[in-house]
């Protein structure tokens, strides 16, 4: 679970947690959620820079190898989509911060429904 799903289930959670008397959880809910958007999009950012640095390094062997404009104009309207190998290069380490902040966050959304349906 992560990404925008776990983003959007931390809003949940602060939503459910708000004015419920339980202040430390909401807080805790709204700074999961402001750390799981934050590690999410450190790990987004890395992926898509190795994807734009593939891309740049094809472009330049299409220009040494003399291709034409169209070539090169027709992989410049490429979208730019990070390989598996891209998107595994990312540090473990964000990625044990972004796991664990989705965790945090499936157990306040379980505190908050909870807390609401008591």
């Amino acid at each position: 679970m992560g990404g925008w799903l776990s983003i959007g289930l931390g809003i949940v959670a602060a939503l459910l947690l708000w004015r419920t008397g339980h202040p430390v959880l909401f807080w805790s809910a709204v700074v999961a959620t402001v750390l799981e958007f934050w590690s999410y999009g450190i790990m987004h950012n890395f992926a898509m820079d190795l994807a734009k640095a593939r891309f740049d390094r094809i472009r330049e062997n299409m220009i040494l190898e003399e291709q034409g404009q169209e070539a090169l104009d027709r992989l410049d309207r490429t979208p730019i989509h990070p390989t598996s190998a891209e998107i595994n290069a990312v540090p473990d380490g964000i990625t044990r911060v972004n796991m664990l902040v989705s965790l945090a966050i499936l157990g306040l959304l379980i505190s908050g429904v909870v807390i609401r349906l008591l």
